[in-house]
Formats: structure tokens, sequence, C-alpha cells
């Protein structure tokens, strides 16, 4: 028999154990292999994840867990939040200077913590037995002001500033941050969470059903010391064994369930049903694999060196029936060390290029946008700029050197404007332009180039069908607190492209063009 100082020893290093025989836990509700059903399973996601998670921990590694629902992802959470708290402990005693385990649990809602881990940690803890049991707070130590404890943070975007502070604070020489519904978590809290895990043992533990590609999963992709876990229902003991061997987790029922609802290759049962990251989100404007041709487009309009042939985008825009006039967009900055500034510069429906830069004086950015619209031809009716709050000052300077205020100025927030063929309401102007930014990648018309921030932008934002059937588009400040920054590339992209939705009828077509679009339409191939 072990005394109790080897004992902690030896569950530091076998949480699975731990959770045994001081929880009560079920083995085989752990190492899902003790199932005689399990011999010769082939695995969907993750080979026996409970078990990856619990050994990964207990070797130092930080884990990220992709799953689907109902597969016991927030108890194996509460688990390892008992386990870290009892292993690590204080003891003034025999150190004064120890401060025992320091354990964070977060999410962005405050009813997601209560209602899913803090609700399991109830659970365990009349077997756990140790320490006072609050409301969101498991405190170990005697004193008020204990570090060796348990405690819930909410990190929710409506209250990200605060929330982003107060993690750059959390320090600990033992140190586990446990992060439910990651992709909702805002980037500045989850990057400042995971910078002020500095120490030898400091870990991390971040789950959640994975959105897309580019949610918040994408911020641990380049730690090092990582296990990634996928977690798949298809895997569950409920599935394989196909009777509810453990209550309230997810049942062929319920997968036949999400499989009538949404389809067995729809993003949502990817996500929900096996733990898989789709290309986009449910609710995303714009899908990726229409950016994705959008770019394989703008390559195939390129030479052998990778430079844009003109003559090839010539063709392309007569082809897609598009104008061969210059334009300009342009997404206002007025900070040193804040957002950027970015111009898009393109030709029909041809992105010719992009860029951002830092910008401490909007009103110097006028002097480069008239400079840069003078040297490449560009009329102000094809110049598109956000005119309201820091774009005034770009705006006003552009006036004064003899532009249209009228012409070039775009109020994103005013009322959407009449468009010939155009049956959708909108919020605002922003929501329409966006939206006819969407309907131009999904009928396969724009040509991109490869620019990572650009692909990023036209991806994030989500829309929403209001009660009033008004198609509403995430404002800036919603992107950008999920985001971690302001979208300048893609809300160039968008000023430019929304001036040839907006452009009269007829405007810059030649007799030459419409000949010339017969003839290239039978010669010209392009991905479509």
């Amino acid at each position: 028999m072990k005394n109790y100082a080897s004992q902690l020893e030896f569950y530091k290093q076998n949480p699975y154990r731990y959770a045994v025989e001081r929880l009560g836990v079920r083995p085989e509700s752990l190492d899902w292999t003790l199932f005689p059903e399990y011999k010769g399973h082939k695995w969907d996601g993750s080979f026996n994840p409970v078990m990856q998670t619990l050994e990964s921990l207990a070797a130092g590694y930080w884990v990220v867990i992709r799953s689907s629902v109902g597969v016991q992802k927030t108890f194996t959470a509460a688990i390892v939040v008992l386990w870290f708290l009892d292993c690590w402990q204080e003891n003034k005693n025999t150190d004064p200077e120890t401060t025992g385990a320091y354990v964070i649990t977060t999410a962005p809602k405050r009813d997601q913590l209560h209602s899913q881990i803090w609700s399991e940690i109830s659970r365990l803890y009349s077997n756990f037995g140790k320490g006072k049991l609050l409301t969101g707070e498991l405190r170990m130590g005697t004193e008020m002001d204990t570090k060796w404890k348990a405690e819930a943070f909410v990190a929710g975007t409506k209250a990200s500033e605060d929330s982003t502070t107060k993690a750059q604070g959390f320090h600990a020489e033992h140190m586990l941050i446990i992060i439910e519904e990651t992709p909702g978590v805002p980037i500045p809290t989850l990057n400042a969470l995971i910078n002020t895990s500095t120490g030898g043992h400091n870990l991390i533990l971040a789950l959640g059903n994975p959105n897309s590609r580019l949610d918040n999963f994408k911020e641990f992709n380049k730690i090092q010391n990582l296990k990634q876990i996928r977690i798949s229902s298809y895997d569950h003991p409920n599935i394989v064994l196909d009777k509810e061997v453990i209550p309230g987790a997810q049942t062929r029922q319920g997968l036949q369930r999400l499989k009538d609802k949404y389809g067995e290759n729809h993003p949502m049962y990817l996500s929900r049903a096996r733990g898989i990251t789709p290309d986009s989100a449910v609710d995303a404007l714009i899908k990726a694999e229409w950016v994705d041709d959008a770019i394989k487009r703008y390559n195939e309009l390129c030479d052998e060196n990778g430079n844009l042939d003109i003559d090839k985008v010539t063709a392309y825009n007569i082809l897609m029936g598009a104008d061969n006039v210059n334009g300009l967009g342009v997404d206002v900055a007025n900070s040193e060390a804040g957002d950027e500034a970015a111009i898009c510069e393109g030709k029909g429906y041809v992105c010719l290029s992009l860029e951002s830069f830092a910008c401490p004086d909007s009103n110097q950015l006028g002097d480069v946008v008239h400079i840069r619209a003078k040297d490449k031809n560009v009329n102000d009716h094809d110049i598109g700029i956000d005119g309201i709050g820091v774009g005034a000052g770009t705006v006003n300077e552009m006036k004064k050197l003899g532009h249209n205020e009228s012409e070039i100025n775009i109020i994103a927030g005013s009322t959407p404007i009449s468009i010939p063929n155009d049956e959708e309401i909108y919020l605002n102007l922003r929501s329409q332009m966006w939206w006819k930014a969407r309907e131009d990648f999904r009928l396969g018309k724009p040509a991109i180039p490869d620019i990572d921030e650009l692909k990023a932008d036209l991806l994030a934002p989500k829309y929403e069908i209001k009660s009033d059937k008004k198609i509403k588009v995430q404002s800036k400040i919603e992107i950008k607190k999920t985001l971690g920054r302001s979208t300048n590339h893609g809300d160039a992209y968008v000023m430019w492209n929304w001036k040839k939705h907006s452009t009269p009828p007829g405007y810059g077509e030649t007799e030459t063009d419409t000949i010339q679009q017969n003839l290239i339409s039978n010669q010209f191939k392009l991905t479509t």
C-alpha cells in the first residue's frame, strides 16, 4: 500500500487511475477499449480519445480537442480539474512558498460554464470530498485569497477588453486553463490565455465543436508540445455497442436525427456528428470553396512567372460581362500602432493588388489615394471610401484636391440603394455591399490573389435573416471582437467591388466588348 505522498506522485502520472480510484468513475467510460466490442473497431476519429487526453496532460502536453456533441468532453474536463487540484497541493507546513494548483475554466458565456463543466464538477464532488465548493469556484486553501483553487472565468465578446486584461494576469507555478466552446472565445482573450501560460507546468486544455478551418482552434496550430485530438460520435461506446451504456451521451437515434436534418456532408453534421472541421461555418457569408475557386481563376490569368497577364484580364472581364475600368477601394485607419489602412486596386472582376499599411493620419491617406487614382487613371465613380468616422478625414482631403465627394464617399451604415434585378432587402448599405460580394463569389465571378489576410477577412463575416426578412451582415466591430483585428483587406475589397454594382447600366461598355465577348467565350476556359 502506497503512503499518501507516493500515491499522489503516482496519480500525477496516472489521471485515469485517479479518476477510477478517487472519483469512482467507471473504467470503461474513460478507456473505451475495455468494451470487447472495440476489438477490430475502425476509429473514425482519434484512437481511444479520452485516454489520449488524460495521458497527454499527465505528460505535460497542451491538448486541443475538436469533438462532436455528446461524447463526454466536458465530463473529461471536470475530471481533469479535480485531478490537477488534488495532485499539486499547497503545503505551507513543509514548503511556505508553495501555492498549490490553480485552475481556470473559461467559456464565452456564464451559463455555459455553470451548466456544463461546473455541473459535472458538482456531480463528482461528493467522491472528491475536499475543499469548499461554491458557485463557479472550488476553494482548496483555507485562506480567502488562496491561489489553490479552481474558478470560473467568463470570456464573452461583450466584455472582451476586460476579459483580455484579466486573462493576462493569470499566473501560477502549477496552472491549468480549460477553455470550453473555444471557437466562441474572443481571439484577444484566447491569445492572452495562451501567452500567460509561460510556466514549466502551465497546461491548456481547449475543447469545442469546430466551426470552420478559420475558427479559433487555428490559434494553436503553431504551438509546440501540443496534442490535437478529434472525438467522433461514431467512436463512442453508445454507438459502437448500439445501446446506451453511458447515459446522456450520444446515441444512434441522435446521430440519425442530425443526418436527417442536415445530410451527412453538411458542415453542421461534419462538426456535430464527427468532430471534423468544415471548410466554412454554417452561417458564413462567403464559403471557403468559393474563395478557393476565385484564387484558382486568378492564377489562370497569370503568366509562367506568376504575374497577371493584362490581355487575359481584359478578356476575362469581357467574358464575365464586366467593364474593363480601373477602380480603388479604401479602408481607412488613423492609428500609429493599431488598425492598418488598406487599398484594393482592381479591374472588372479581377483584384489586381491589395496592400495594407500603417496609417497614423487619415488626412494624409487622402493624398496617397489621390496620387494612386491619378497614376492608375481611376475616375471618382470607381473609388470607394467609407467616409464615416476616421474615413471623413480622407474624403475631406480628397475633396480639397478636386474629387467629387458624392462619388467617392460610401456611407456603409446608411440606407441600401435600389439596384436593378436586386430583390433582396437589407438592414443597411454595408449588408448590401457584402451580400453583393458574396453573390459574386457564389456565381464564380471574382479572381483574387492568394493573400492570407484577404482570405481570412472574406470568410470571417456571418449573416442572419432578420424577422422582417432583412439581410444583416455582422458589423465590423462584431467581427473584430471575434477575429481579434480589423478586416482591412476584406473591407477594402468590398469597397472596390461595390462600385461596379452601383455603376449606371452600360458604364464603360463598348461595341468592341460586345463583339469580343462572343469570340472569347468559345476559346477562353477558366475555373467557374
